[in-house]
């Protein structure tokens, strides 16, 4: 009997994007606080919800995810994008 893979395509918010291109960004949980202008707690909350989502126990994976899953980074430029759309932060 052979396995089926299928595969699951999770959609973001916005503020999931912004979060996420942050993080791919190397920002700590404090930077996207500030950038966002959004209190620290709610980012903890956010990314612990975020891992939840997509199944991964640490913010490593999480951004191992992205990488794999329609986010690119321009270093150059440093911006982030998903599904070829910038993530504006």
């Amino acid at each position: 009997m052979s396995r089926r893979h299928t595969h699951i395509t999770i959609k973001f918010t916005h503020r999931e994007q912004q979060i996420i291109a942050l993080l791919m960004k190397d920002y700590s949980y404090k930077m996207v606080s500030e950038a966002l202008l959004i209190k620290f707690k709610t980012v903890c909350n956010e990314i612990a919800h975020l891992r939840e989502k997509i199944g991964c126990h640490s913010v490593h994976r999480l951004v191992a995810y992205a990488f794999t899953h329609g986010f690119t980074l321009d270093f150059e430029a440093n911006k982030v994008y998903y599904l070829g759309v910038i993530v504006n932060c």
